[in-house]
């Protein structure tokens, strides 16, 4: 499992940012401070970090530039996240060294992608998080149920100890959660996983293939509204 540290003051940004990065699948933990996250920094080491653009006794810039300093932490991107739209200084952001600028107030889909572009091995450019959603496999005329482990706007990972091969071609059916319909799509297996990950179980990674425009941007619009909901308190 990713963890992300947010060193974030204000108890609302860092809760808004706390629910949509576990949404997404990632741990967190927080640090009110550029003091508090350098003592944090020494206990443990975070996949990324995502700083506010104000800290109480730091400049953010100042405290990226230590972080990139550091052989520790210096290959451990820093994402700011920032309401001061100013060309001169997100110029001066990526100059002290951070990987991305996330604007508010927030994209999911900017948010997400640039997190993931810091984050990401396969290099993935659509949105998915973890989901549970029951899925009928129809394989060489026989049907096999799975549930998801992640789900998204292009595919699913569905857990299984025998992964079909690469390249081999499923009908999928399943009913998404908050949408009546019942989705009869075709996919693709495009990797597999032979042994369990601290993030994954073994399975197979398949990508929707043959799908039509109109139903790419209903599941596009879906996940996006996943992650939104992530962030409105309950």
């Amino acid at each position: 499992m990713k963890w992300v540290l947010i060193v974030e003051p204000s108890e609302f940004d860092f809760n808004y940012l706390n629910r949509v990065i576990t949404r997404l699948g990632y741990r967190t933990f927080r640090a009110s401070s550029a003091e508090e996250s350098i003592h944090l920094l020494g206990e443990s080491l975070p996949d990324a970090i995502i700083c506010g653009d104000k800290l109480p006794d730091k400049d953010p810039l100042d405290l990226c530039r230590a972080l990139k300093e550091d052989p520790m932490t210096t290959r451990t991107p820093v994402l700011m996240a920032s309401s001061n739209t100013d060309f001169i200084f997100q110029h001066r952001a990526l100059k002290a060294g951070f990987a991305e600028i996330i604007n508010r107030p927030m994209s999911i889909q900017d948010f997400f992608l640039k997190l993931e572009k810091c984050l990401s091995d396969r290099g993935r450019v659509v949105i998915r998080a973890p989901m549970s959603v029951p899925v009928t496999v129809d394989y060489q005329d026989r049907k096999f149920p799975y549930t998801t482990h992640t789900f998204g706007e292009g595919g699913l990972f569905l857990p299984s100890p025998d992964s079909m091969f690469r390249r081999t071609l499923l009908g999928l059916e399943f009913c998404l959660p908050g949408i009546n319909n019942l989705f009869d799509l075709k996919g693709e297996v495009v990797y597999t996983l032979e042994k369990s990950t601290e993030d994954c179980p073994p399975g197979m990674g398949i990508k929707f293939v043959d799908i039509a425009q109109a139903l790419k941007k209903l599941l596009k619009v879906y996940m996006q509204n996943y992650l939104t909901k992530a962030a409105v308190p309950s």
